[in-house]
């Protein structure tokens, strides 16, 4: 479960819902298309999303059709129900209230510690308890991302996966974040030529870690590593700070979650912002945070967008 705290502004995204009639046992039902089917359309734009209104489930089925890797082969069509924005198999409705949506709202401030009460601090400090991170499995349904990306299985993952270079560090990651990553790259060194502070972040770069399979800490649900579309960047000696939330919670299980942003590593703001603007949420601004940790997740951005001007 992902918990926010905060509130901000930030820059302009337009969203637009549709009404579509439809015809069903001799009687005209007006049924609203997806509320924010339009924002997946615009972060996917290769990915055809065409919703279909099942009248059994009172729900829309979205047929999802994705490119192949190699463009000689035939695209791929997976069919999930909008269950609200869960994106669910028809086997899995029955028990959809058990499921997170898909869509959160991710800040544009990083969320302060010093100013949570009592009652927000006695929650993130819930949420990250062992147990009840091991029992959590419906918070983050994958099925939208697996068909996206192809990675039901970890052969069929391995099979999209690319060796990049970023940064001069060695990783893999799916191929169709390939050019977004490419264009984060070319910013940072840009910026880099004339920004000192960014200049320093390239330069004490330890590694780049991309693609793994397997679940989050702690966890039963498939981590977006498995997917191959997020990255963990890692400083030399972690400049002295501290990265992850779940390696200080052994150190201070009983105040992990007040850690002062002075005393985390944190990439420069600007670095930061190139990365969203490429598409990409970071995981420090989480209230569990992974400072290291960048996920190319470009519908939370225009989600969050539309959200903040409204």
């Amino acid at each position: 479960m992902l918990i926010f705290l905060t509130s901000c502004t930030s820059t302009k995204s337009k969203h637009y819902t549709e009404t579509k009639s439809s015809q069903f046992q001799n009687k005209k039902i007006s049924v609203s298309t997806p509320k924010y089917l339009d924002l997946l359309i615009k972060a996917y734009p290769d990915v055809s999303f065409v919703p279909e209104y099942d009248k059994n489930f009172l729900d829309w089925k979205i047929h999802i059709t994705v490119p192949q890797k190699d463009s000689s082969l035939p695209q791929k069509t997976s069919v999930l129900y909008w269950a609200e924005g869960r994106f669910l198999p028809p086997e899995k409705m029955k028990e959809k209230e058990l499921y997170e949506k898909i869509f959160y709202f991710y800040p544009e401030n990083i969320p302060d510690p010093k100013n949570f009460t009592k009652e927000q601090i006695k929650l993130i400090k819930e949420s990250g308890e062992t147990e009840i991170r091991k029992n959590n499995y419906y918070s983050s349904p994958h099925f939208l991302f697996d068909a996206i990306y192809d990675s039901i299985t970890q052969e069929s993952t391995e099979a999209n996966l690319e060796e990049t270079l970023f940064l001069s560090k060695n990783t893999k990651i799916h191929y169709r974040i390939q050019d977004a990553l490419k264009k984060v790259e070319k910013r940072i060194l840009n910026l880099s030529l004339t920004n000192q502070e960014v200049k320093e972040f390239v330069d004490t770069l330890l590694r780049v870690d991309g693609f793994s399979w397997r679940e989050i800490r702690d966890s039963p649900r498939k981590s977006f590593h498995s997917f191959g579309i997020a990255i963990d960047l890692l400083p030399k000696g972690w400049g002295n700070k501290i990265v992850y939330w779940n390696w200080e919670k052994h150190q201070n299980p009983e105040g992990w979650m007040l850690t002062p942003l002075s005393k985390r590593w944190i990439p420069p703001l600007s670095v930061i912002n190139i990365f969203e603007e490429e598409g990409f949420i970071w995981g420090g601004k989480w209230n569990i945070w992974d400072n290291m940790h960048f996920e190319y997740r470009p519908e939370l951005i225009l989600y969050s967008e539309m959200l903040e001007n409204k």
